[in-house]
């Protein structure tokens, strides 16, 4: 702007000029103003800035005005002239506008370094613990442990179908009398049993169990009807004792089918030891040794969690056997299942209430042992569970 003010300023000096023969009369009595021509004249601060920066006096007031080159950033960073003779960095608003220039630019870097710094501080001092979202795994909310034990407790209602048949000399089956064993061999119907269970998690889906439970029981009651067991009879009025133990020892691997943050699905297979001893009998007139047989029972074994509320978790287990051997002359199956929920108030305590359904059916035609036997349980678990 103050530019083109002193060019129009200028020219109307220069008509003024040309009517007087190049000279110009001074109002003020201080002298004549000239060109570049008259070199005795006193010359003004802009025309010392403008001489500094062209290399020449210019004439203020011509018609020719000597080229303009601009500054431009590159030439302040590399320092290069502006003017034809001159060089830029001579004029003394260049020289300022270069510092002022690289003193705004080392405020900025310093800035922009000292935040990129206190960005970086937190980052690289949690780097071991963070990762990126793609690569982070989802949080798991079911218990990751690697040693579990569960004890639980287990009010079972129990019902025992029992009958135990007899071979002639000539091979001839005769069958027994079946038996309600709590009714008429005087069983409890109602037995409290512990059930204890061993996991361990080497991996991430690998699951081996250790479990057992043990139920013995004993009774002795007056008949009501007259009963054949095992070749024997016995009459109305007598007393008649039994006896009837079941022992488990089991070991199983499963793996872990599925695995996500909030259920599981594993599927194994059990191998259960299972001793059995059997007996009926009245003192007074017979005394009959029990039946008694150990056997390995391999079982498919299926268990499932969900965790629908944080800390509560659905909880069903399903363990079956079956099959026949002999040629067809002994069937039978075991069935075990059972479902209900956890409250895990800890991470490494939690308690359950379950209920659960054991029963074994056996049908033997053979000629060593035949008979058949039906056991229930049926009831409610409370199981303590710990686990590290």
């Amino acid at each position: 702007m103050l530019c083109r003010q002193l060019h129009n300023a200028g020219g109307d000096v220069l008509a003024q000029a040309r009517g007087n023969g190049g000279a110009i009369d001074d109002p003020g009595g201080h002298g004549q103003i000239s060109c570049g021509m008259n070199r005795g004249a006193k010359s003004s601060s802009s025309a010392r800035l403008l001489e500094q920066a062209h290399g020449r006096p210019p004439c203020l007031f011509s018609n020719t005005r000597p080229p303009v080159r601009h500054v431009t950033r590159t030439d302040v960073f590399a320092g290069r002239q502006a003017g034809p003779t001159g060089a830029a960095w001579q004029n003394p608003e260049n020289v300022l506008l270069r510092e002022w220039f690289m003193r705004m630019s080392f405020t900025v870097w310093s800035v922009l370094g000292s935040g990129l710094l206190l960005g970086l501080g937190p980052l690289s001092a949690h780097a071991d613990v963070r990762q990126m979202p793609w690569e982070a795994e989802p949080p798991l909310r079911l218990i990751e442990d690697r040693l579990r034990l569960e004890i639980g407790v287990w009010n079972a209602g129990v019902n025992t179908v029992l009958r135990a048949d007899s071979t002639t000399p000539a091979g001839i089956t005769q069958p027994g009398t079946t038996l309600d064993a709590e009714a008429d061999t005087g069983l409890a119907d109602n037995r409290l049993m512990a059930d204890i269970e061993l996991t361990l998690l080497p991996g991430e889906r690998h699951v081996v169990r250790v479990n057992g439970f043990s139920s013995h029981r004993s009774g002795s009651t007056v008949l009501t009807r007259t009963v054949q067991f095992d070749g024997n009879n016995y009459l109305i009025g007598q007393t008649v004792r039994s006896t009837l133990n079941l022992d488990m020892l089991g070991i199983g691997y499963a793996w872990r089918l599925l695995k996500a943050p909030r259920y599981e699905l594993d599927l194994g297979l059990d191998v259960q030891i299972t001793a059995v001893e059997a007996n009926v009998y009245v003192p007074q007139t017979t005394v009959r040794e029990a039946d008694e047989g150990i056997v390995p029972i391999p079982m498919l074994d299926i268990e499932g969690r969900w965790e629908v509320l944080p800390g509560w978790q659905l909880q069903a287990r399903y363990r079956w056997l079956g099959g026949d051997g002999d040629d067809g002359r002994i069937k039978g199956d075991i069935t075990d299942w059972r479902v209900g929920v956890q409250w895990q108030f800890t991470q490494h305590l939690g308690l359950g209430l379950h209920y659960r359904n054991f029963s074994v059916a056996v049908d033997a035609a053979s000629t060593s042992n035949p008979g058949a036997l039906r056991l229930d349980y049926k009831g409610a678990q409370l199981a303590f569970r710990a686990s590290l």
